[in-house]
């Protein structure tokens, strides 16, 4: 991969990050169609995961600084962040020894997973949402499970954690800060731990292109997200992920 695809692969994660879709898994889709083996695909979808993070650290600064005094804000991070290790760790060397061996199959349930988390979140934009604040211990585990969930190809995480806290009862903008703060943190670990496998000269113009891509893309999202439907995102990427996987098979070669 030269460095031209890998700023283009930096900017489609800073963008797809913190819409309620599977970067990840669109990632991964992306990098098998350029011709990546799958564990590489994999391997670089997790390394941008740290430029996005990097970018949630800086535009919540305040809140994590906050965050730091203690109360509610902190365990919430504390908690849930243990609570996404315990449950995705496993998960990734499991999914990393899998991937090549059913490559095509993971590319599937992206859009299938899309599909039905799109479906979900459109339930809950029916129901209506609450108008709690703070989070409590209850909150930080399971919202930190759902996460470490997401792990598994196609599984959006921010559609995932955003959807156990409205399902928790809180605001609609409440919920994207809390998720996007946990995830900064799950992103950041995430992206370390992949780096080893990254070249250096790949690896530093995709960061910086997630990284700006991502702050950019939360100054955006965080102004229109009350006249947005997430669901409609999240359906549209589901069916666009399976259009993909359908070009892999039939028509570029093997």
């Amino acid at each position: 991969m030269d460095q031209l695809s890998s700023v283009v692969m930096g900017i489609v994660q800073g963008v797809l990050e913190w819409l309620p879709v599977s970067s990840e898994g669109q990632l991964f889709l992306v990098a098998t169609l350029m011709g990546v083996n799958a564990n590489k695909a994999l391997s670089l979808a997790l390394y941008l995961h740290l430029g996005t993070g990097l970018a949630a650290l800086l535009y919540y600064h305040e809140d994590f600084r906050l965050a730091l005094r203690g109360g509610p804000l902190f365990s919430f991070l504390v908690l849930g962040s243990l609570a996404t290790g315990l449950a995705g760790l496993p998960l990734m060397l499991f999914i990393e020894r899998l991937a090549a061996s059913f490559e095509l199959e993971l590319s599937i349930l992206v859009g299938i997973f899309l599909l039905l988390i799109g479906l979900a979140l459109r339930n809950l934009e029916q129901k209506g949402f609450g108008c709690r604040e703070m989070p409590t211990t209850l909150d930080s585990i399971v919202t930190g499970l759902a996460q470490g969930l997401a792990i598994l190809p196609g599984v959006s995480r921010s559609a995932s954690t955003i959807s156990i806290l409205l399902i928790r009862g809180f605001r609609l903008d409440r919920a994207l800060k809390l998720s996007f703060m946990l995830g900064s943190i799950a992103s950041i670990s995430a992206g370390f731990i992949s780096s080893g496998a990254i070249e250096a000269r790949i690896g530093i113009f995709s960061l910086l292109a997630s990284l700006v891509a991502g702050y950019s893309m939360l100054l955006i999202l965080n102004k229109i997200v009350k006249k947005t439907r997430m669901s409609t995102f999240t359906i549209s990427f589901g069916f666009l992920s399976l259009i993909l996987v359908a070009i892999r098979m039939y028509l570029l070669p093997t």
